[in-house]
């Protein structure tokens, strides 16, 4: 049992720094701000396991599941502009760093925030 434990640690981890240095590479951006989004995203994830330690241990797993599931609409990773377009999400000059945060929480959110959430639950 202890071993599942370090495996599933390990491959949240794992994936968690995979995909923060490919997604902050894709859209050729500020470092800072991707570090502001992907340190703001793991605080998400302890809060998200948090509040969910209140449900029963069964109740908390399955959500856990179905969450992990939809996280894998999002894949492959792509920030794409037509639909940050039809989002409503230009890219303004007067502000590219709230753009990139706000792109960035479209695409790569929900699944960060999902990921970091599974060290703490266990």
């Amino acid at each position: 049992m202890f071993v599942l434990f370090v495996i599933t640690q390990f491959v949240s981890a794992f994936l968690i720094f995979l995909v923060q240095p490919v997604v902050g590479k894709m859209v050729l951006a500020v470092w800072n701000t991707c570090m502001v989004f992907f340190q703001a995203s793991l605080l998400g994830g302890y809060a998200y396991a948090h509040l969910s330690s209140q449900l029963s241990p069964r109740r908390q797993s399955i959500l856990h599941v179905v969450l992990l599931a939809q996280a894998f609409w999002f894949l492959p990773f792509s920030i794409s502009e037509k639909a940050l377009h039809f989002l409503g999400m230009e890219p303004h000059l007067s502000a590219p760093s709230l753009w990139l945060l706000a792109a960035l929480a479209v695409t790569v959110g929900i699944p960060i925030i999902v990921l970091a959430g599974s060290v703490p639950m266990i």
